[in-house]
């Protein structure tokens, strides 16, 4: 006779009770009442009434029993109960007791249930009976212990117990790529005393600019795509056991339903001004879509005084895998961590790869510089003109010159907002243009062949002056480098495929701006109320385009995309369609009293 306690209620003990029976084991389980025995009625299921807390009422139910297994559920009392079943065991000479306890059971633990669980371990293990502790990990119905704390803050707050172990020191360190990179930033808010240095490397900060609302307009791949996925590859399980719940994204719906930069979004950003720990923040130039303006931001940002900046380019895994990029993580941790002076810290603390066009990371070289952006920025309007009145047909064609004078005489050109189609896929596809299409979104502008090389690294800033025929208008903007004979020069992005140096969104309705954090090469706007068009009035728009890093070369040129959809080099990290837009015409004004430019870091050669 096996002998289970809490089979009635938890899915463990119910579990277990299951699995015996099946075996062809007897099984009798002690319910809280003859109710909640009738639940356990079956075959080979002997089912006894008795409380833990009153010995009197269960052990007589012992005898005979040659192994049991006690699973406790939460009380104020769990100590007294386990103490109770663990005497009564040895009174009735039980062969082996099975005990649930929990991962870091210890007497001196901070939390309750840890030090509890490690009380009645010692008494199991002085009680003289065979014995088997089981310590799981946390199981997923324990978050039901903080659902006020979740829903007054958004998180959940744990103490960093590895820091107390034999084989650690007390200084606890961070590092990861992504998703793993965004949560270094939020576990930073909380001050964890043992954190003592972290390296989020490509991870975004801001939940909602940089990871779902791109200028208020929806991204697709994080949540939808990424998001969805993992939901799925997780959390569906065995087919045999097939959950429906596993693609129930209701963190999707509660995404869309806070469409606005509301207070619901602070707890899943990085709270910037709580994060003092030292950190080495890396980005990715190829990352504008996801992987890049958070760790810029977080650099700025961030209240530690010990940071650094470093920006890479290529594909989301594999500088952090190169001897270069693991070499710069153990510095940096050797440094915090072991104390050992690695030379890491008389550095220059911004470490920026220099692109020059068609490369990968290899191709490339680091150079260090004191600060971000750089102090030697010349910060250079490239004016909009508009050269025709309509789209160009042709596939690389263009509507417009961007020049160093703005134009005197203003100008409007219209052009379609409905775009190739309404999914995203056929009017984001780089290899359409590539191929010779026919068809072109937008409009685009063009600088004269570069005279010599010329160097743009840092934030940049597009502001236009725009209308519609409808309520509102979405604005994708592109930076590519042209080379002489008219083609794209690709670089290698996050996924392995072509992107071009930069990109930029907004949608015209989340055009306000927040004033105290706006910068004059870095726009940020509000997202907290939409301000609507009336058709075919001028509105002036300021566009965040995201950090780039190119050295134009003698003889190429800057090109300018503004869609009403995702643009080359775009996928898989593509928006949600603005359908609503169907049928309507979009204008982008230049010159005079409506001078639109683009606002660029070009950095002068060191002398």
């Amino acid at each position: 006779m096996i002998y289970v306690t809490g089979g009635r209620g938890w899915h463990l003990g119910r579990a277990v009770v299951q699995q015996l029976t099946q075996s062809g084991q007897r099984v009798r389980v002690l319910a809280g009442s003859a109710e909640e025995g009738q639940a356990l009625a079956g075959s080979n299921i002997e089912v006894v009434v008795g409380d833990c807390e009153q010995p009197e009422t269960f052990a007589h139910t012992l005898d005979g029993v040659a192994a049991a297994m006690m699973i406790t559920r939460n009380s104020l009392k769990f100590v007294e109960m386990e103490a109770n079943f663990i005497a009564a065991a040895k009174a009735a000479r039980v062969g082996r007791l099975v005990k649930l306890s929990a991962l870091g059971a210890d007497v001196n633990d901070e939390t309750q249930v840890k030090r509890s669980h490690g009380r009645t371990e010692e008494m199991l293990k002085q009680s003289g009976l065979t014995w088997t502790i089981l310590r799981p990990h946390f199981f997923m119905q324990n978050v039901l212990w903080f659902i006020d704390e979740v829903r007054t803050r958004g998180a959940i707050s744990l103490p960093m117990k590895s820091a107390r172990q034999s084989w650690c020191s007390g200084n606890i360190g961070t590092a990861g790529i992504s998703y793993h990179a965004t949560t270094q930033w939020r576990v930073a808010g909380l001050q964890p005393p043992a954190l003592k240095a972290m390296i989020p490397w490509e991870g975004w900060g801001d939940c909602y600019r940089d990871a779902s609302f791109h200028g208020g307009i929806f991204q697709l791949y994080y949540l939808a795509t990424w998001y969805a996925t993992q939901m799925a590859h997780h959390l569906l399980g065995d087919p045999q056991e097939y959950n429906p719940d596993a693609f129930r994204n209701e963190r999707l719906y509660q995404y869309m339903r806070h469409s606005l930069d509301t207070g619901w979004w602070d707890n899943r950003s990085a709270q910037w001004d709580k994060i003092k720990v030292p950190f080495l923040s890396a980005g990715n130039w190829s990352g504008h879509n996801l992987h890049l303006r958070g760790n810029t931001e977080g650099y700025v940002r961030a209240a530690s005084k010990h940071k650094k900046l470093r920006v890479h380019t290529g594909t989301h895994y594999h500088a952090f895998y190169t001897e270069e990029g693991r070499r710069d993580q153990l510095r940096w941790f050797d440094y915090w961590l072991k104390g050992i002076d690695t030379g890491i810290m008389d550095e220059p603390p911004v470490k920026l790869l220099i692109r020059t066009g068609g490369g990968g990371m290899n191709d490339y070289k680091f150079r260090f510089e004191n600060e971000w952006p750089l102090k030697r920025t010349q910060w250079t309007r490239f004016y909009l003109r508009a050269d025709r009145k309509e789209p160009a047909p042709e596939p690389m064609g263009c509507e417009g010159s961007l020049l160093k004078q703005a134009p005197g005489k203003r100008a409007a050109l219209t052009y379609s907002a409905t775009g190739v189609s309404h999914a995203g896929v056929a009017s984001a596809s780089s290899t359409m243009l590539a191929a010779g299409a026919t068809h072109r979104i937008g409009v685009s502008f063009e600088t004269a062949p570069m005279k010599a090389d010329t160097e743009v690294t840092g934030p940049i800033k597009l502001v236009l002056w725009v209308s519609s025929t409808r309520k509102d208008m979405d604005i994708f903007a592109t930076i590519r480098n042209i080379g002489p004979d008219g083609k794209d020069v690709w670089e290698v992005g996050q996924q392995g495929q072509q992107v071009p140096v930069a990109k930029g969104w907004l949608r015209a309705s989340h055009r306000k701006l927040d004033s105290r954090m706006s910068l004059p090469y870095r726009p940020y706007h509000a997202h907290n109320e939409r301000w609507w068009l009336k058709s075919g009035e001028p509105v002036e728009c300021e566009i965040e385009i995201w950090p780039a890093c190119m050295v134009f070369k003698q003889g190429h040129r800057i090109r300018l995309d503004i869609q009403p959809r995702d643009g080359v080099g775009s996928a898989p990290y593509l928006h949600y369609p603005a359908a609503y837009n169907t049928g309507g015409e979009n204008t982008v004004h230049t010159g005079g009293s409506m001078a639109s430019y683009l606002l660029l870091p070009v950095i002068p050669r060191k002398p």
